[in-house]
């Protein structure tokens, strides 16, 4: 389904099913005030309805035209003792969640966003979305930074369940050097990167913060323990990014995001 059916979609069913919330509530007013010997007048119920339809509507209308394309580039350093001294200014930008038919209605939008990420002048571009690659970087005198990539690896205890394919083991096997994991689901960091591993520094997305956000909260708190930007524990970092595309074809509050990570020794 593209974007403008997507909209109009959640527009037309939303719209309907709220505007149903005021009619239920009449119809249950009305129907103890028939048996209590009163009346109920619809008047205020109605106009209600078409509110809370209207405001809704608008809120998808700026969520789909605006706010779905406002982005934001996260800069960070990260610091750690294991990475190689010829690494360090290393600059890696983290994309992640495109979502490719997000852009179906405006694909000069996404040519927009590969300029804004050359502009970083990146050493490398990570892309955090069901990828599976291993690659290494060579410097000399043997100083090496190892980039994993791990097939979605689902944790169902949190999150929504999707599918898991991910082998933790297989792609650690022979690894060396300061190690940075791709992998798509934050789950996979406290289930098993932790527990499991010394890996300093993995890079995620999938949440995508749930792409709403008001005053601070977001309902992805509801399904994962980390939804977005920075966590360290136990001398282990993740990284989520919300991502640059979408599942639904709007955004509120929750920016798209570009994140440049400069290595520091």
């Amino acid at each position: 389904m593209t974007a403008p059916r997507m909209m109009l979609f959640f527009c037309i069913t939303g719209s309907i099913l709220l505007a149903l919330l005021p009619h239920i509530l009449w119809r249950i007013g009305w129907t103890g005030c028939k048996i209590a010997g009163c009346r109920l007048p619809y008047k205020y119920f109605g106009i209600s309805a078409l509110v809370i339809a209207i405001v809704f509507i608008l809120t998808m209308a700026y969520g789909y035209y605006i706010g779905r394309w406002k982005i934001k580039s996260t800069e960070i350093e990260y610091s750690h003792n294991d990475i190689p001294q010829v690494f360090d200014g290393f600059k890696i930008v983290h994309i992640s969640d495109l979502h490719l038919s997000t852009f179906d209605d405006s694909r000069e939008r996404f040519r927009g966003f590969i300029a804004k990420i050359n502009k970083h002048n990146p050493d490398l571009v990570c892309f955090t979305e069901d990828l599976v690659t291993l690659g290494k970087e060579e410097a000399e005198d043997g100083s090496r930074i190892t980039f994993l990539g791990v097939d979605n690896a689902n944790f169902s205890n949190q999150g929504f369940h999707t599918i898991h394919k991910g082998d933790q083991n297989k792609t650690m096997d022979g690894t060396q050097g300061f190690r940075i994991l791709l992998s798509h689901d934050p789950s996979h960091w406290s289930a098993e990167v932790i527990p499991n591993t010394d890996i300093p520094l993995t890079l995620s997305g999938h949440t995508h913060s749930a792409q709403i956000r008001i005053f601070g909260w977001t309902p992805a708190k509801w399904s994962f323990k980390e939804t977005a930007g920075r966590y360290d524990r136990d001398g282990q970092t993740l990284y989520i990014n919300i991502g640059l595309g979408c599942t639904a074809p709007i955004r509120l509050g929750v920016n798209q995001e570009v994140t440049v990570i400069t290595l520091k020794n």
